[in-house]
């Protein structure tokens, strides 16, 4: 129930009802002109909009996570919510900032051409969709220069009340001294957008007295899984499925992922709206089909069809296509009963201080049936120090660390959280001798 103490939450109709209302007058970029939207389109934006803290009517959702394959609008959806925060949303505030940015200038430029393109249709056309435009010549009372917005400038700013939008390139800028309100990252999923002292800096300026702060990431998957992207992902899903737990640290992520459920879908385009939803879309669904296809056929006459899996399926791997060795192939080795005490083992170890995990490997070299084979076991200690708890460093890392030390894969370092090489010695002198 929403309004309770174990959801301390409402759903707000007339916020959603006014997003969409405003959304029906934004262009989409190919046609310039105002476009229907979808249902899940729709979707996301009320749930971006709609949830909000019962106690102060801030939204809910300060950390959200969009995902969906490529070529299906996630850009030009996300310059209707920030073309409605920086017009609607700002109504009767001054010295707001927005951001927009993207791993490369290229990207960043492209969501930014996005919102000049909507703001521009907004303050010049005198209808849209047959009805008077509310928003004709607003950029006079607000103060926007339309030249501008016909410009490649990094800043759209309302000189009468110095609200403006910022466009940075995360791999080439820096967002420290701002406190953004409403801050999208397009394509943060890649690798390149995995410099966590730069996300943080997106987040910690927001908690300066911001009102209503939104922090959203979009993107497709990409071909390495590690990423802090996909494991806030993984880290919100598993809160969901634990949901008798209320845990309070997930209540203000939202993560919504459109994505094909296992790789063979890869061939069954009956299902391929699972990831594209714009499949479905009226008169466009052949063709839209064709497209995927052809992105298939080629990206398997090329051998890059996990590079296919990850942009068209929405999909991540655990592996890529350089892969030494996979997933299955590592899932088929793995021997329960393998019997270590008294044979030659070779140990390796990896040791860290307050942030990255310490951890030893045990390689057992032995013959079977004439062959040479290998077996090999790890276990890990967690340092904690460097993020400020286990709790900030299991969702940093999207790993359940406790409950792994409870099932004897790894140790969780005590206070202060930092790596005890003593009591690391000891426990492996310990292990090798019980061993043999």
């Amino acid at each position: 129930m929403q309004k309770t103490k174990e959801l301390p939450f409402e759903y707000n109709v007339s916020s959603v009802a006014e997003l969409l209302k405003f959304a029906e007058m934004c262009p989409e970029a190919e046609s310039k002109q105002p476009v229907d939207l979808m249902d899940w389109q729709k979707f996301i934006l009320s749930m971006l909009i709609g949830w909000r803290n019962a106690d102060d009517g801030q939204k809910r959702f300060s950390k959200s996570i969009i995902s969906v394959a490529r070529h299906n609008g996630k850009t030009y959806l996300m310059s209707i919510v920030l073309c409605y925060a920086f017009l609607i949303e700002s109504i009767g505030r001054n010295n707001l900032q927005f951001l927009v940015s993207s791993i490369d200038a290229k990207q960043s430029a492209q969501l930014m051409s996005y919102v000049k393109e909507t703001l521009s249709t907004l303050f010049t056309a005198e209808e849209l969709r047959n009805r008077p435009n509310p928003f004709y010549q607003y950029n006079e009372d607000i103060g926007v220069d339309l030249k501008g917005l016909n410009t490649s400038s990094d800043m759209i700013i309302a000189k009468n009340t110095r609200n403006r939008i910022v466009r940075i390139t995360f791999n080439s800028g820096t967002y420290d001294g701002f406190h953004f309100t409403t801050a999208i990252g397009d394509e943060f999923g890649s690798p390149k957008a995995n410099d966590h002292k730069k996300l943080n800096s997106i987040t910690s300026g927001q908690t300066m007295g911001v009102k209503s702060p939104q922090f959203i990431r979009i993107s497709t998957a990409y071909e390495d899984p590690n990423v802090e992207f996909h494991q806030t992902e993984l880290a919100v899903l598993e809160s969901v499925e634990r949901d008798y737990k209320r845990d309070p640290d997930y209540f203000n992520y939202l993560v919504l992922n459109w994505s094909q459920d296992n790789d063979d879908e890869t061939y069954k385009e009956n299902t391929w709206a699972k990831s594209n939803p714009l499949v479905n879309l009226p008169g466009q669904r052949e063709k839209f089909l064709k497209s995927i296809e052809n992105e298939r056929s080629s990206s398997l006459v090329s051998a890059s069809i996990n590079s296919f899996k990850n942009k068209s399926m929405n999909q991540w791997l655990q592996t890529n296509d350089n892969s030494y060795v996979t997933l299955d192939d590592i899932e088929s080795a793995v021997i329960n009963d393998f019997d270590i005490v008294g044979r030659e083992v070779y140990v390796g170890f990896d040791g860290s201080i307050g942030g990255d995990n310490s951890a030893i490997a045990f390689v057992y070299p032995y013959q079977e049936n004439g062959e040479y084979k290998f077996h090999i076991e790890q276990y890990s200690w967690i340092p904690w120090h460097d993020n400020g708890s286990i709790e900030a460093k299991e969702r940093a890392d999207g790993l359940p660390y406790r409950e792994l030390a409870k099932k004897g894969f790894c140790e969780v370092e005590p206070e202060p959280g930092v790596i005890d090489y003593e009591s690391i010695f000891k426990w492996i002198n310990a292990y090798i001798d019980d061993h043999q």
